[in-house]
């Protein structure tokens, strides 16, 4: 792989030649697992909250960066049939943490089996963007648009732009 730097032209951000939007997303969607894992193993303590509060601090930029990107290829006249999926995915994530979020605030315990299907969610969502959406766009987009893509990944994802 070769690694020299370049700049971008219309952001002027230094980007990696070569670097692939799958092997960024597949690092951030494993800290987004750990974060996850993090939070189910401490439902039961008295700081359960606070582990719900890392996650969603690192998920909801996440969804908003995926999203951005997404209008990216959408303005670009680029069609991808998993984009339908995984917006309706990202609803869903949505709703299942602002279900968890509820309970959490009221002191519930009967949001474990939410804990349960956001985990389940995840893991088929997070499947598709790395085997399928990710290398997809990977192959099919040019140097421009697949440093178009990364950088509003990146931009958002890393905290350069707030939600």
């Amino acid at each position: 792989m070769n690694n020299k730097i370049f700049k971008h032209k219309k952001t002027n951000k230094i980007m990696k030649k070569g670097e692939s939007i799958k092997q960024f997303m597949v690092e951030e969607h494993g800290k987004i697992f750990v974060l996850l894992n993090d939070f189910k193993k401490n439902l039961a303590k008295d700081n359960a909250d606070d582990y719900f509060q890392k996650l969603k601090d690192k998920l909801e930029p996440h969804v908003f960066a995926e999203e951005k990107a997404i209008m990216i290829l959408n303005d670009e006249g680029k069609k991808f049939k998993e984009i339908v999926t995984i917006l309706q995915q990202h609803d869903e994530i949505e709703e299942l943490m602002g279900k968890i979020e509820d309970n959490l605030g009221r002191k519930l315990d009967h949001y474990e089996e939410n804990v349960k299907k956001i985990m389940g969610l995840l893991k088929v969502h997070v499947i598709l963007e790395n085997t399928k959406f990710y290398p997809k766009l990977d192959k099919e987009l040019n140097d421009n648009q697949k440093t178009r893509v990364l950088q509003k990944l990146k931009e958002v994802i890393l905290g350069n732009i707030r939600v």
